[in-house]
């Protein structure tokens, strides 16, 4: 599962990067992502065994992966329009996008807990006593306002 999710993040990757110089590069990446889509449609159900849920790892990888993408797109748009623009204006314009996407490259890495969820921001809801939409066992959320209170 982890090669696969690597193979359509680096896919995706080449068709954003190589689609914008040469278009039929676009073409190509939507045909693999169909095919795909009809194979693995039935691999995954079908013909393959259960394996664990790994999916949340996997996902962070791939946003991972396609930030890189997005700075090697940056970069390589910014070298396109330094070298075929009449002057440097709109590489001028182009080159702030790559601190944008390195600072929310950052901020997605450092913002977003999605491994692991603080004890505050886990408790919040149980000693607030607010539970919408759920049943929460007596001795349980006795138990938690106990242990907070400790």
């Amino acid at each position: 599962m982890g090669s696969r999710s690597a193979r359509f993040a680096i896919n995706l990757c080449i068709g954003i990067v190589y689609g914008t110089l040469s278009p039929p590069i676009n073409l190509l990446c939507w045909v693999n992502f169909w095919v795909c889509r009809i194979v693995y449609g039935y691999l995954c159900p079908f013909a393959e065994t259960k394996k664990a849920d790994l999916g949340g790892a996997f996902f962070h990888s791939q946003l991972k992966h396609l930030f890189t993408g997005n700075i090697i797109y940056c970069v390589l748009m910014i070298g396109v329009l330094a070298r075929r623009g009449a002057d440097w204006g709109p590489c001028a314009v182009a080159a702030p996008t790559l601190g944008y996407v390195i600072w929310s490259m950052n901020r997605f890495e450092k913002k977003f807990s999605w491994e692991y969820l603080s004890f505050k921001k886990a408790t919040e809801s149980k000693a607030s006593g607010k539970s919408e939409g759920t049943y929460d066992q007596p001795e349980l959320v006795e138990d938690l306002t106990a242990e907070l209170a400790y």
